[in-house]
């Protein structure tokens, strides 16, 4: 039967790997795989579409259908095929000619020609049918993660594309690991008084001034150099200075 072979080049086109299955379930399907599209958002991500008659092992109908397989290693390896009309197991009206792009920020729309009357809601003539989905979509919210960042609806504190909800937040601060100041304790003030770059829950107490030792009579004296002292104890030992008179 017709299958969707795939092979890829990483430099630039001057040579390509032998050629693969991209339905992955070429080894075991027997109807046809025909008409493929692929796109790419430029970020490792890549979609491919095309028409089958092949049922997915009784999962969907026999009719023509959109079936869908997505990359995540810039083509290194392909998900399992999947409808994309998702009405594939109960429609009858053939699915053809498949389109499929992206806007780089994780939405992709296909397009595709059809005779399904969508449950009679449309006619059983020709039409054209029109699908989105989101990927990447770490918050399954249904829009792509680079869409969220850019409208401001998630946070990408370290800017590596991917919303700070989904990111790793070991003290759940709502902070993520890489930007958090203190990633072991909790603190979504990110205080650093001495702007050491460590949050202040983070560093050891201040250590506390010890008192100095009281003189006599509880104060403290006050500090006299060692040979200033000695000297002074000794002149009060021998009398302190005494004059002498000459004598003739």
């Amino acid at each position: 039967d017709y299958d969707i072979l795939v092979s890829r080049s990483t430099d630039h086109g001057a040579s390509w790997s032998a050629p693969a299955a991209l339905n992955t379930n070429a080894d075991s399907d027997s109807l046809d795989d025909d008409q493929p599209q692929v796109a790419t958002d430029g970020a490792g991500n890549w979609v491919a579409v095309w028409e089958s008659d092949e049922d997915l092992s009784g999962a969907i109908g026999t009719d023509s259908d959109i079936l869908v397989s997505r990359s995540t290693d810039h083509g290194a390896s392909w998900s399992a095929p999947a409808a994309l009309n998702t009405n594939a197991h109960s429609d009858s009206g053939g699915d053809h000619n498949s389109q499929v792009t992206t806007d780089g920020v994780g939405n992709w729309v296909a397009v595709w020609q059809s005779y399904e009357n969508l449950g009679g809601t449309i006619g059983p003539d020709w039409d054209l049918l029109v699908a989105r989905f989101a990927m990447p979509d770490c918050n399954d919210n249904g829009v792509g993660d680079g869409h969220d960042i850019a409208d401001g609806t998630s946070q990408d504190c370290n800017a590596d594309g991917v919303p700070d909800e989904c990111q790793a937040d070991t003290d759940g601060d709502g902070i993520p690991d890489d930007c958090d100041n203190c990633p072991d304790d909790a603190n979504p003030n990110q205080a650093d008084a001495d702007h050491d770059g460590v949050g202040d829950a983070c560093e050891p107490p201040p250590p506390v001034e010890q008192e100095q030792p009281a003189g006599c009579c509880g104060a403290v004296g006050p500090v006299v150099p060692l040979a200033l002292a000695v000297g002074m104890l000794l002149f009060r030992r021998f009398g302190g200075y005494r004059s002498r008179t000459r004598r003739d």
